[in-house]
């Protein structure tokens, strides 16, 4: 690690922060519901939806979507990630809830993949985060940290990619830990059909070699795991790492009845929204459940649908909800 950090600092000219006191860093909102934006476009999209499909197990799934909160994801440029992230604070406020946002902006996202983007060098995405930490403060939030980042690493194209990426990962959980006490910070770890648990574990420990910073992983997002096959596979990556892990588990894309045996990952045949027990986030719990992935939004133009990845596809939402 101290050799990544040393490419790292040479490549971007960044200083890589720790924590101060040897703590472990999780910090935790006031518990609260999730942040319901009922004006956002999604639930447009929905509506749309409801005016074009007659099945009636659609009708009633879509109508139930309506009333569930999702995920904002932050991927755009500093003034319209601040812009959207303030909407969400100040909207927030009024009514009491916690936004739930999803930094995915890190440079070579996706390796190139349906989601590809992100921020062009680790300079810029240094300096996106912080725009993020700074405009979040010590509001109350919950934060999933990089889809797939963490899981992506051992793909990267190069070492020096594979460097800067284990060193982006580790300044981000370190500023945010530092400078935004009332947010949750959730670090992405991929799903349970994608590395072992022991794999995952020590990509975990390369981001986080001092074990201060990774109190929390997210799992499952957009992906079909069940969230019993979910659940344990958290608790063999928490034995493994030898200490208890917060979990968000995406449960928005595994209500099928065979959702383990689904083996694609974008935008499967048989793919069906899954449910969440309650909208309200537990400070004092370890595994809470959410709508990461947006109902309806595509993974890219393969599987059954044509629209580019995080295009909404009216045809996708009623086949997920029938």
């Amino acid at each position: 690690m101290v050799a990544a950090a040393a490419v790292f600092l040479a490549l971007t000219g960044c200083e890589t922060k720790a924590t101060n006191d040897g703590s472990l860093q999780f910090n935790r909102p006031a518990m609260g519901e999730y942040f319901h934006d009922v004006p956002d476009q999604y639930y447009k999209n929905l509506d749309k939806a409801l005016e074009v499909t007659q099945n009636p197990v659609a009708r009633e799934n879509i109508e139930r979507l309506k009333e569930i909160p999702i995920a904002q994801w932050l991927n755009g440029d500093v003034v319209s990630t601040r812009d959207v992230i303030n909407e969400n604070l100040d909207q927030s406020r009024l009514e009491g809830s916690i936004p739930l946002f999803v930094l995915y902006n890190v440079p070579h996202r996706d390796l190139g993949g349906e989601a590809a983007g992100g921020a062009k060098a680790p300079n810029d995405y240094y300096n996106w985060v912080k725009e993020v930490s700074d405009t979040i403060g010590n509001k109350s939030t919950v934060v999933i940290l990089e889809p797939d980042a963490l899981a992506q690493i051992p793909n990267m194209r190069t070492e020096v990619q594979r460097v800067e990426r284990v060193v982006m990962l580790h300044d981000a959980l370190t500023m945010l830990a530092e400078r935004n006490k009332n947010t949750a910070v959730y670090l992405d770890a991929g799903n349970s059909a994608w590395h072992k648990p022991a794999e995952i574990v020590k990509l975990i420990q390369e981001v986080d070699p001092r074990e201060k910073l990774v109190g929390g992983i997210s799992l499952n997002v957009s992906y079909q795991s069940s969230e019993e096959t979910t659940r344990r596979y958290a608790r063999d990556v928490s034995t493994l790492l030898g200490r208890p892990l917060h979990v968000m588990i995406d449960n928005s894309m595994n209500g099928a009845s065979n959702t383990d045996k689904i083996v694609d990952w974008c935008n499967p045949e048989g793919e069906h929204i899954g449910s969440v027990d309650d909208y309200t986030y537990l400070n004092d719990g370890l595994v809470e459940e959410a709508y990461i992935k947006v109902p309806g939004e595509s993974d890219g133009a393969c599987g059954t649908s044509s629209k580019r990845a995080g295009e909404f596809d009216i045809d996708l939402l009623i086949r997920q909800t029938s």
